[in-house]
């Protein structure tokens, strides 16, 4: 069926059809059924009993000597109307070609001794014979495959104008890069019937070009531009442009669209480069992460999965409730109101004692997890390089308390602070009090605890978790100057990245989603790059899906631990472009750096679960959506700066 509507397509082009029905036109309806006028010169007529319509063939005459970057397929994807692109090819044998080879450069060389004896002297003739020369040394020496085509453009229209409008696009878009084509005015019918599948070219003289093997694939055939996944949510467009332009511009110059699906990556997606369902996305402040982010949080909401967002600097809840509070947006909005007015906030405010020891290793966790995670928060705040006294009874303390939580006992991590602050030794009582000094009436009691916390209810549909009180550093500072209360933040955030990752672990048959936000204070907390890996790795066995958010690259991804994320947007940032483009397996080269530095807020680099890599311009397609996820409120300066730009 898909053969015979393949052949059937040629009568049809631009005609309305069903594609179902023309698939069955065999035996009794003939695949050419149509009436074909020629008369129209530069034009063809397709006549059927659906209706007409006007083709027109433009083909490719001339070549720059240099094929780089003709890239013809890519800039007909490029064009903002329906266009095919053909070519028909065949190789040539070592033989012929060295024998016309020879003859031309002998054609070469009488003419430029013919233009000596007047004293004239034409570049391009040089330059032919140097490239003559070149192409003889590669296929008599190496064995280079040569080939002849032709290759056209086909335009349609449901009028004659508005064919030979979409003709000459063709031929003017083309000529910018030197690719000159022809709407041939006698010969559309021959062309017509010369394109068709199967049938063999002859290769007469006119348009036809003469390639090695590499030349032919600088036309990028087969490459699409497409991004993202057949299914989903509608994520943008892909933009097309390499020098800066507004992002409302670039959106609408595209007819490709991004559909991104959240939970297909895991589930063996034929042709699909990864099975991680894992996303990685980074870029610099005020880039548009954040807006992705929210845009990602709400399209989960509309799955049937359970959803965990860490909201380290406690904006969410503001600005959505600041979205859902205007009169207009409830009256025009009732079903987006009552969306966000479905998730649960909980607020880890120190200031409130029901919240002490909610991430308490030793509560939530069991054995060597527990061990390792208290490690790291204590390493965290206390540095123990190079006092293996108290290290010692730290570890062996751990390991006592974590054994009477196993026998049933209520403990936590403030009992292994009480043991060292009553120890005998001087040295490892001295740490205990500094520890107990820390702990107290600071944000570190939402990880040091008895043990009678109570669990944090994440039954809800999308949990949203906030921490008051969280003073992280700049994620440029040297560690080695960090103060005490960056320390303690950083501490807190290696107990909120362990409570996700056992979200994640809850059910194998339930999916989850995590969306951990900042994640470059785990990379730079002690054991924090650990954690990142741990929490990738509950992945596909458990249906859990996770957003690493963080500024660098470096952040989510370690030379001996790759592979992990199925999926990454890649916003700008200055002082990353070159990992960008290494991570995102594109050349380091200057024309990528200036499409990077070229990318105004909204756009990213997308790399999807087939591996494909392009541009994406993101476009929220709902206002309400766009107030709620706001990050600043412009002032009246700022607007009028942009009205006079």
């Amino acid at each position: 069926d898909q053969l015979i509507y393949i052949n059937r397509y040629n009568f049809l082009r631009d005609i309305h059809h069903s594609v179902v029905e023309e698939q069955k036109k065999r035996g009794q309806t003939n695949i050419t059924d149509a009436i074909i006028d020629p008369t129209e010169p530069g034009f063809l007529k397709l006549q059927t009993t659906e209706g007409e319509c006007y083709t027109s063939f433009v083909v490719v005459d001339d070549f720059p000597e240099d094929m780089e970057y003709s890239h013809i397929f890519q800039r007909a994807q490029n064009l903002n109307f329906p266009v095919e692109l053909h070519i028909k090819a065949q190789y040539q044998s070592k033989e012929s070609t060295l024998n016309k080879i020879a003859l031309t450069k002998q054609r070469f060389k009488q003419t430029q001794r013919d233009m000596s004896e007047v004293e004239e002297i034409d570049d391009r003739l040089l330059s032919g014979r140097e490239l003559l020369t070149d192409l003889n040394n590669k296929i008599r020496n190496h064995n280079t495959p040569y080939l002849k085509w032709v290759a056209t453009f086909v335009v349609s229209g449901k009028t004659k104008k508005e064919c030979k409008h979409r003709a000459s696009e063709v031929i003017r878009i083309m000529k910018h890069s030197q690719i000159y084509c022809v709407r041939p005015i006698a010969d559309q019918l021959q062309l017509f019937y010369k394109f068709l599948h199967g049938a063999p070219m002859q290769f007469e003289k006119n348009w036809v070009q003469s390639t090695t093997h590499e030349g032919f694939a600088e036309n990028l055939f087969a490459v699409s531009s497409r991004l993202g996944s057949n299914v989903g949510f509608y994520f943008g467009r892909v933009d097309k442009f390499t020098e800066k332009v507004p992002i409302d511009q670039s959106i609408a110059s595209s007819r490709d669209i991004v559909l991104y699906h959240p939970f297909i990556a895991n589930e063996g997606i034929a042709g699909a480069s990864t099975d991680s369902p894992h996303v990685n996305i980074t870029g610099a402040t005020g880039k548009g992460k954040s807006f992705l982010v929210k845009m990602i949080l709400l399209y989960l909401s509309f799955l049937d999965c359970q959803v965990l967002m860490t909201d380290p600097k406690v904006e969410i809840r503001k600005w959505f409730t600041k979205a859902i509070s205007d009169p207009d947006v409830r009256v025009k909005y009732p079903m987006f109101v009552e969306l966000i007015r479905s998730f649960h906030y909980v607020t880890l405010d120190v200031s409130d004692k029901k919240n002490f020891g909610v991430l308490d290793p030793i509560i939530f966790l069991d054995g060597f997890e527990a061990k390792e995670t208290a490690q790291n928060i204590i390493e965290q705040i206390y540095d123990l390089h190079g006092k293996d006294a108290v290290k010692t009874e730290v570890l062996k303390t751990l390991d006592a308390v974590i054994e009477r939580k196993a026998k049933g006992e209520t403990v936590g991590l403030m009992h292994v602070v009480d043991h060292l602050a009553n120890s005998e030794d001087p040295t490892i009582k001295s740490a205990g009090e500094l520890l107990v000094q820390m702990v107290q009436n600071s944000i570190l009691q939402l990880v040091f605890s008895y043990g009678d916390a109570d669990a944090i209810n994440l039954n809800r549909k999308v949990t949203i978790l906030e921490i008051a009180g969280l003073d992280l550093p700049n994620e440029d500072d040297d560690p080695r100057y960090y103060s005490d209360s960056d320390r303690k933040s950083l501490s807190i955030m290696i107990g909120l990245a362990k409570f996700c990752e056992k979200f994640g672990r809850r059910s194998h048959d339930d999916p989850t989603a995590i969306i951990f936000d900042e994640a470059w204070t785990l990379t730079k907390a002690r054991g924090g790059k650990r954690l990142v890996k741990d929490m990738k790795r509950v992945g596909r066995s458990f249906k859990n899906q996770l957003y690493l958010v963080s500024q660098n690259m470096a952040d989510s991804e370690t030379d001996d631990d790759k592979g992990n994320f199925g999926a990454r947007f890649a916003f700008d940032n200055d002082v990353d472009r070159p990992d960008i483009l290494k991570t995102m397996n594109l050349p380091q080269t200057k024309q990528n750096e200036e499409m990077l530095a070229n990318m105004v807020k909204g756009q990213a680099l997308f790399m999807d679960f087939y591996g494909r890599v392009g541009k994406l311009s993101i476009d929220c397609l709902f206002e309400e959506w766009r107030e709620a996820f706001k990050t600043v409120e412009k002032s009246h300066s700022a607007r009028a700066e942009e009205e006079l730009a």
